[in-house]
């Protein structure tokens, strides 16, 4: 077993993230890290301008540039209506939201579906000087697995009575976007 100093590099402060917590933050000086088995590096997040600059709390979300192609989808209930807003909803690339947080995952698959499909504008803005940045605790790996239930259950809420889906997702690498909350 590695044991790594949870020391800030930049400033010598003592960092106490939770044993779960894939990111942290220096109090003292604000710059925000990774946690791995490897130590600490520098975590690039970027902080949306939504409206609410001057919010206090951010949360932490995975967000993808992709497109998913629906290969299979069988109702019990027939419903065009349903096939025909899941083609549209999937038809150009968008980007894909995972919370980055601890939840449960049907919390996770409501929040990122509402924000999938709403697409809300994500202008980046500076980091602000006084935040709180709730703690990632979801690797980027395990996002994307959580991704394919986020679309899932997009799909299984519509009202046709989905019976089979099939799909496949292509999405780049990803980036941790901060969000006012």
């Amino acid at each position: 077993m590695k044991l790594i100093p949870l020391i800030c590099p930049q400033c010598n402060r003592p960092l106490q993230p939770e044993s779960d917590h894939i990111s942290t933050v220096c109090e003292q000086c604000r710059q925000i890290y990774h946690l791995d088995q490897h130590g600490l590096k520098p975590l690039v997040v970027q902080f949306a301008s939504t409206g609410q600059t001057q919010a206090k709390a951010w949360w932490p979300y995975w967000v993808f540039q992709g497109t998913v192609t629906i290969t299979k989808r069988e109702t019990q209930g027939g419903g065009n209506k349903s096939a025909q807003e899941s083609e549209q909803l999937w038809r150009e690339p968008r980007r894909l939201y995972v919370p980055a947080w601890e939840l449960p995952l049907n919390r996770i698959q409501e929040i990122g579906g509402q924000l999938i499909q709403q697409q809300p504008s994500l202008q980046a803005i500076e980091q602000p000087d006084h935040f709180t940045l709730h703690p990632a605790v979801i690797a980027t790996a395990d996002a994307r697995k959580m991704l394919e239930f986020i679309i899932l259950a997009i799909e299984a809420r519509r009202p046709d009575y989905l019976k089979d889906l099939a799909f496949t997702v292509q999405i780049n690498e990803g980036q941790l976007w901060a969000l006012p909350g």
